[in-house]
């Protein structure tokens, strides 16, 4: 990468940074993909995909694994081909040129900046549960002004301080998820799965855009490559890793749910439920406090990617040469991270949760479609940054498997 103005630059101050720190392992990486893509979706998910498939549920989120799994490995192919920051925005610009790198920008910068919106009300809905209030008012405005500060205070302060915190969030889901499951073993001995009929052919579809939903988000784990030590060997393993370690997740907390909630089909809080059922109340309370934590890892994840898709469009010219400055201690695209903060608290406040998730939903699709493309053309040109890039098994025909799901995804869920 080329140098770029650092804050406080002149002969009184230290010497400038001219590149983000390399601090990122594979290990990081694996907990950023964690955290981005186990939120929300799991909370409600069971419910939804039970109601439309019954017991064949647990074949959508194998389905659902394996279709997500041709979007990651679209993903790795182009990140292991990069080694500055800025994921899909960078990738469209090496394959199409700067209009499409702008295009690929905003996208992203739209499908998180909403997603954070979306994400911020729903942690408020389920703290009130434990909190009454938190989510109106004053109250509310206060929630999220202090969520939003703490979260964009640690991404200010450094990588490290950030791969650390990706860290435990990742654990406290974990802990969470796998001790639901653990407590509901007993009652999935008991239960054999329940006989279900077939689902109606109308349901699939459904279904699995439901299932895609909850297990997207992996974009963030390669925004920051620029800040990975290795990009073009720990991408692809640690994008294989998430997807098969969140698809496990999934299907292990669905099938505890298809062993603890009564009415799976019409509970809203599955995982609460079923904590519930075979916990009682303080179960209860600690699956919406865990998932509250959930939650945050995910805009976490976020306030992590914004200000560094950012810093690539300036690098790219494509904004203000300022906001590509690198702080001189610890190395972050510091304005950036002051402009994006109140922007991101500013917009949390002021939308509502099914808005903001349609929006997501349509740029994500829309993004990753540019990316799949972009990945087959620059293998096809054999472009590369790295030494050692991944090359997927007959070249395009899994980037252009997944573009194809990504557009008909996008078309359904535009015309739902």
């Amino acid at each position: 990468m080329g140098s770029k103005q650092t804050e406080g630059a002149g002969p009184a101050q230290p010497a400038a940074p001219t590149t983000l720190l390399r601090a990122l392992g594979p290990a990081d990486l694996a907990a950023l993909m964690v955290n981005a893509t186990i939120g929300s979706g799991i909370l409600g998910l069971p419910g939804k995909l039970y109601a439309l498939t019954g017991a064949y549920s647990l074949l959508v989120c194998l389905a659902g694994g394996v279709l997500v799994g041709l979007v990651a490995a679209s993903f790795a192919a182009a990140a292991s081909r990069f080694t500055s920051t800025g994921g899909a925005t960078r990738f469209a610009h090496a394959a199409f040129g700067p209009a499409a790198g702008g295009i690929a920008g905003a996208l992203a910068l739209t499908s998180a900046a909403v997603s954070y919106a979306a994400i911020a009300n729903l942690v408020l809905t389920y703290a009130a549960a434990l909190l009454p209030g938190i989510d109106a008012g004053a109250a509310r405005a206060a929630a999220l002004a202090a969520i939003t500060a703490a979260l964009f205070t640690l991404v200010y302060r450094g990588v490290r301080l950030s791969a650390r915190t990706h860290t435990v969030f990742a654990v406290v889901k974990f802990a969470l998820l796998f001790g639901f499951a653990a407590l509901a073993l007993p009652a999935i001995l008991r239960h054999p799965l329940p006989a279900s009929p077939l689902p109606p052919a109308a349901n699939w579809t459904p279904a699995l855009v439901f299932m895609l939903y909850g297990l997207t988000g992996l974009e963030s784990t390669v925004i920051s490559n620029g800040e990975m030590r290795d990009p073009a060997r720990d991408i692809p393993g640690a994008l294989a890793l998430g997807v098969i370690a969140v698809s496990t997740i999934y299907g292990v907390v669905l099938l505890a749910c298809m062993a603890t909630v009564p009415d799976l089909a019409h509970s809203s809080r599955p995982v609460y439920d079923g904590a519930r059922e075979v916990g009682g109340a303080i179960a209860g309370a600690l699956v919406i406090a865990g998932g509250c934590v959930s939650m945050l890892g995910v805009m976490f994840v976020i306030a992590f990617a914004l200000p560094r898709i950012v810093f690539a469009l300036a690098e790219a010219g494509q904004m203000p040469a300022a906001l590509a400055r690198l702080h001189t201690r610890f190395q972050t695209p510091h304005l950036a991270v002051r402009i994006i903060a109140p922007a991101a608290f500013c917009l949390a406040w002021s939308a509502s949760f099914v808005t903001a998730l349609q929006l997501a939903v349509l740029a994500r699709l829309a993004l990753y479609t540019l990316t799949a493309l972009a990945a087959a053309v620059l293998a096809r040109r054999g472009f590369a940054e790295t030494a050692t890039p991944l090359n997927l098994p007959g070249g395009a025909l899994i980037p252009a498997a997944a573009a194809l799901l990504c557009a008909a995804l996008f078309a359904r869920t535009l015309l739902s």
